[in-house]
């Protein structure tokens, strides 16, 4: 931390207090640089590590102690003597070990004076000129020009001026500073002060002491909400939060020509060479959504002898709102930087800003045992929630992204991280090859990084009353703001879109009719009698969807498993095609089924996939491509696709996340092509990072957020991933469900759905589809007869139902689910 007094301060104001907030931590180190007289003074609590270089030598106060690690924590103060614009430097230290803390000061210091008797853990150190074992001291007094005798625990000799010594009783505070002529490597009890070098001739005009403190306070805070604190001595640094540690940082780490380099390799469970810190400099900027910022630039290097910076990390404080960005840039291009090519290799990132210390057992001291956590935690988790940062998720493809901590006795405080740009390679993990430590950056599998790239991620901070459903929301509203994205509620016609207003109906995993017709009837004959019959009993339905059955599979296989082939009716299934189901038997809306094509798909002479070196999945690279898909199934009178088996993208397709951008290409083709012919996207099975994706796709108004209906009879329980996506700007989708509890001769063996009214009523209040699935002859009149009106509109809310903050508190929070929406007069 770096405080420059060749600027206007305060009278009697305190510039600089750091680390008296603390809780339960070690040692915090601070770095002062001190302006006088044209000369400039470090001054460092804590011994830099062996690779920090400085530009100027340091006075290494703790140098001559090797029992400093008792030491617990620092408060620093530094102010001006009053009308002599003089400074003083206030230490005060707390002992790490309560019980015994005398016994170890005494090993630290032989001598020390207690500063509370109520707290024994407090207390300022000084080096008084007499011995352990007396209580006087000989003192030379300057005034007699004789040795005296100070002679009371209670006085000592210092000097009571700039140069006169006596014998002087110690005050509540004592002053440490230093002092160059006078043993320059040790504490002083000394009163000595330094001339500050003003930069007006009046030091005391108000406005301008004012104005100056404002500014030296603002690359560290903002009101006093967030606060960074930066060590350029040991490359630390800390969020502080509600005046304690919620972030206690990790080295600074990269990986590329098969080799790791840390900014603390002493510090990593594994060998790695040093990262040399080359340059950092301060500027300011304005960012057209987020406002004016404070930005500290940190250049890294891999060798000494270069002034060639391989990677560059910097924070940026902004000031107008509770942000902080920590971004990630690559000067150059970057090879030799994939961690493996399994699905594990995601639980690594090949570089880490920012990097937090995170406990995982009892007994680490960064733990903070207030703070929950809410963020996804596996595949399809749906509980969302923790408490204490020790149950953090491992990390890899499923986990994390965003990040919410928030405290469980006040949830109104709280801090969310996600990443910002580039979210298909832009991770958040606990590398075991990092120490377990929360790290965010680039995912292991990368192989290569091309010059200019960048990653980054953003820390948001709640303000007053912003709980965790209003931090939620406005998180998603500021990224919604930076990608110039309009909300879904935002859209014209919002409250027409068939798929949110009227009900319908659905074949997919968990619908009678999956992979399973009438007994001896085609697809085709089956949806001939399935609409008759909902005409026969007025179920309004409105609209149909048609899964994976239909189109030609991987070496035409006929079941669910398997890539695409080719995406046309099978004449098996319907025999007169699809346009013609929806023109002459349906007449309404489609929904249609499409996922990851075959390594044998039948497109490849005329256009561009990648095939996987692994599995049996292929990708198509050219946006004519997909063009052709939708515009051929907007022929067929299908108004959304639902691109499904996201996942597994990664999971049977390696290739595509060694490099940054196939994986997002892929998405900006889909949202392209379906924007081109008026067609809407439904995301099914996403992993997290799909999900920030969609920022970057106008196409994607819906989102499955739930595992497949089947069996799974509480995947209902999406109030707390609804917040992520609402807030997104995404509809929230339950999938499908059954309105009678059996339906004889499913495909599901002996299921039974034992609550068929809780899944109508979540479907309702998600927003999202409400679509039915039952079997001919199934359906209960008086379910369907509760959601919706007889000509299929659904009575909805304003918007998805989502959980309510309490259900945060842990055992001190309801015991059941509890969620909220509202629904207008309108």
């Amino acid at each position: 931390m770096i405080l420059g007094f060749n600027q206007i301060l305060p009278t009697k104001k305190k510039i600089l207090e750091t680390c008296s907030i603390i809780n339960r931590t070690f040692s915090c180190p601070v770095y002062l640089r001190i302006d006088y007289n044209d000369q400039q003074v470090y001054l460092s609590f804590e011994k830099p590590t062996h690779n920090t270089r400085s530009p100027h030598p340091s006075i290494n106060l703790l140098e001559t102690n090797p029992q400093a690690s008792v030491i617990f924590r620092y408060t620093v103060k530094v102010r001006v003597h009053d009308n002599k614009n003089k400074l003083q430097l206030y230490v005060l230290l707390e002992c790490r070990s309560v019980n015994r803390c005398i016994e170890n000061l005494r090993q630290f210091w032989p001598q020390f004076v207690l500063l509370n008797d109520r707290r024994s853990s407090y207390f300022i150190f000084h080096e008084l000129l007499y011995s352990n074992e007396t209580n006087s001291t000989d003192c030379f007094d300057d005034r007699t020009n004789q040795t005296i005798q100070c002679s009371s625990f209670y006085n000592m000799c210092s000097a009571s001026s700039e140069t006169e010594r006596t014998c002087t009783s110690h005050s509540n505070e004592f002053i440490y500073s230093y002092n160059k002529a006078y043993r320059p490597h040790r504490l002083t009890n000394e009163s000595v002060y330094y001339t500050l070098s003003c930069q007006v001739d009046n030091c005391t005009d108000n406005e301008s002491i004012a104005n100056t403190a404002d500014n030296i306070q603002v690359f560290h805070s903002y009101k006093n909400i967030i606060t960074l604190h930066w060590n350029n001595v040991t490359l630390e640094y800390m969020i502080i939060r509600d005046n304690q540690i919620w972030f206690e940082s990790g080295p600074f780490f990269i990986h590329f020509n098969q080799t790791y380099y840390s900014s603390s390799s002493n510090q990593e469970s594994i060998s790695m060479l040093p990262l040399y810190l080359i340059e950092q400099y301060e500027t300011t900027g304005i960012d057209v959504v987020l406002g004016s910022f404070n930005k500290l630039t940190l250049r890294w290097s891999s060798t000494l002898q270069t002034d060639i910076s391989i990677w560059e990390t910097s924070f940026k404080i902004f000031q107008e709102q509770p942000i902080i960005l920590f971004d990630q840039y690559f000067p150059l291009d970057l090879d030799g930087m994939s961690m493996g090519n399994d699905i594990d290799t995601f639980k690594h990132v090949s570089t880490a800003f920012p990097r937090f210390k995170v406990s995982f057992n009892q007994t680490d001291q960064y733990v903070i045992d207030h703070l929950g956590h809410f963020t996804f935690l596996e595949f399809w988790d749906l509980n969302m929630r923790g408490i204490g940062l020790k149950n953090l998720f491992n990390g890899g493809l499923y986990s994390g992204n965003p990040l919410l901590l928030y405290n469980l006795t006040k949830l109104d405080s709280n801090i969310i991280l996600s990443p910002l740009n580039n979210f298909m390679t832009n991770f958040q993990t606990r590398s075991p090859s990092l120490n377990y430590h929360f790290s965010c950056g680039l995912h292991g599998r990368i192989r290569q990084i091309e010059q200019s790239f960048s990653l980054t991620t953003i820390l948001l901070a709640s303000q007053s009353n912003q709980g965790i459903n209003k931090i939620t929301n406005q998180w998603g509203k500021l990224l919604l703001q930076y990608y110039g994205k309009q909300h879904i509620n935002q859209h014209e016609n919002f409250h027409e879109d068939f798929y949110i207003s009227k009900l319908g109906y659905y074949t997919d995993t968990g619908g009678y009719y999956w992979y399973n017709t009438e007994s001896n009837l085609t697809y085709e004959q089956t949806f001939i009698n399935l609409k008759q019959y909902h005409l026969k009993q007025q179920i309004p339905v409105q609209y149909y969807e048609l899964d994976s059955y239909w189109y030609y599979k991987q070496d035409d296989y006929t079941g669910e498993y398997g890539g695409i082939k080719l995406y046309e009716p099978r004449p098996d299934v319907f025999p007169n095609g699809i346009e013609s189901l929806q023109r002459e038997i349906l007449k309404t809306p489609l929904i249609v089924h499409h996922k990851y094509y075959s390594i044998d798909n039948l497109y490849q002479d005329k256009y561009k996939f990648l095939n996987g070196s692994v599995g049996n999945a292929s990708l198509p690279l050219e946006q004519r491509f997909f063009n052709k898909i939708f515009s051929q199934i907007k022929q067929w009178g299908v108004e959304i696709l639902i691109q499904d088996w996201l996942a597994f993208v990664y999971e049977l397709l390696p290739d595509a996340s060694y490099d940054v951008h196939t994986a997002r290409e892929y998405h900006l083709h889909l949202a392209e092509g379906a924007k081109q012919a008026g067609i809407k996207l439904i995301y099914c099975m996403p992993v997290n990072p799909e999900i920030l994706e969609t920022l970057e796709n106008t196409q994607v108004h819906y989102i499955r957020i739930s595992d497949d209906y089947s069996t799974n009879i509480n995947q209902w329980n999406i109030g707390r991933p609804s917040m992520i996506t609402w807030a997104l700007g995404v509809i929230p989708f339950k999938d499908t469900f059954w309105t009678t509890s059996i339906q004889p001769e499913s495909t599901y063996g002996n299921f039974t759905e034992p609550n068929v009214l809780l899944n109508g009523l979540v479907a309702l209040m998600s927003l999202g589809g409400v679509a039915i699935s039952d079997k001919i002859g199934n359906t209960n009149s008086t379910v369907v007869n509760r959601l919706c009106r007889t000509d299929g509109i659904l009575f909805r809310p304003e918007r998805p139902a989502t959980a309510m903050d309490s259900t945060f508190l842990g055992d001190n929070g309801p015991k059941g689910e509890m969620w909220h929406t509202y629904a207008s007069d309108v």
